[in-house]
């Protein structure tokens, strides 16, 4: 009798220790994703941040300029008409202006939170149709989980929850100067691009203005923040193009009137 318990000890040992191993694993939250939720909240800190530090971010007061309101309200909209918008109800989606026309950017927030520099709308998009496809490039980031990926590469799952319960307003300065300035991966840029095209295609907007666009200034990008942060590869257009084809997207519509109008309104 000594010598089977002798035998069977060991074991049952091992399997008390793989036991406790097991709980132990289940107790730790899994921060690999954030909910819903989380990336509300860390867009709406990053966006006090934003909305305090009028030096870097003149924000226009779009509710002073009810037609200029109107006008991006209704295009933002259409961005996100699509059934392909995977948190069209989920996010809080919001489009702000940033008063500078000598920078041509663009910044979207975990959350849906989207800005977009005057001087990215005055000097190099042409029409309302370039507009929405920026707006529907500028939505996947968020929709498709680009930028809280971004974000996660560059801190901890740890400090960015912090910063969305709102304990650490500094990091959230610090992710408001980065997305200003840190180019997305090529890869993610050609998934915003391929989600932006659906977005798109399932407008009357013409999706091929989005190339129209990138060929008219690709020649200065290197003074075009959006296109130095969204950079060009040598097969961009072309992913573009191929993926508008497979869609046989019906819209014809560039807008350009209208366009021209919004554009007078803006201070």
């Amino acid at each position: 009798m000594y010598l089977i318990n002798n035998k069977i000890f060991p074991i049952l040992f091992f399997v008390f220790i793989l036991f406790l191993s097991s709980c132990s694993k289940q107790e730790v939250p899994d921060q690999s994703t954030f909910a819903i939720e989380d990336q509300i909240s860390l867009g709406e800190k990053v966006k006090e941040v934003i909305t305090s530090n009028t030096w870097d971010f003149p924000l226009v007061d779009i509710n002073a300029l009810p037609g200029a309101k109107q006008y991006i309200t209704g295009r933002l909209n259409s961005a996100l008409r699509s059934a392909n918008v995977v948190h069209k109800e989920n996010f809080e989606w919001e489009l702000n202006l940033i008063q500078d026309d000598t920078k041509a950017t663009a910044i979207t927030l975990p959350g849906g939170i989207i800005y977009i520099t005057t001087g990215l709308l005055k000097n190099n998009v042409a029409n309302g149709a370039e507009f929405v496809s920026i707006l529907a490039h500028e939505v996947s980031y968020a929709d498709k989980d680009l930028v809280i990926e971004m974000l996660k590469a560059e801190y901890s799952s740890s400090l960015l929850l912090d910063v969305a319960l709102g304990n650490n307003p500094q990091t959230a300065h610090e992710i408001s100067r980065l997305l200003l300035t840190n180019p997305f991966s090529n890869e993610a840029v050609d998934k915003a691009d391929i989600h932006g095209s659906q977005l798109v295609c399932d407008t009357d907007y013409d999706p091929s203005a989005f190339i129209t666009f990138l060929e008219r200034n690709v020649a200065d990008a290197p003074s075009i923040g959006w296109l130095t942060t969204r950079p060009n590869n040598d097969f961009r257009v072309t992913n573009i193009q191929t993926n508008i084809n497979n869609l046989n997207c019906p819209g014809a519509n560039l807008e350009e009137s209208d366009y021209d109008v919004f554009l007078s309104l803006l201070p």
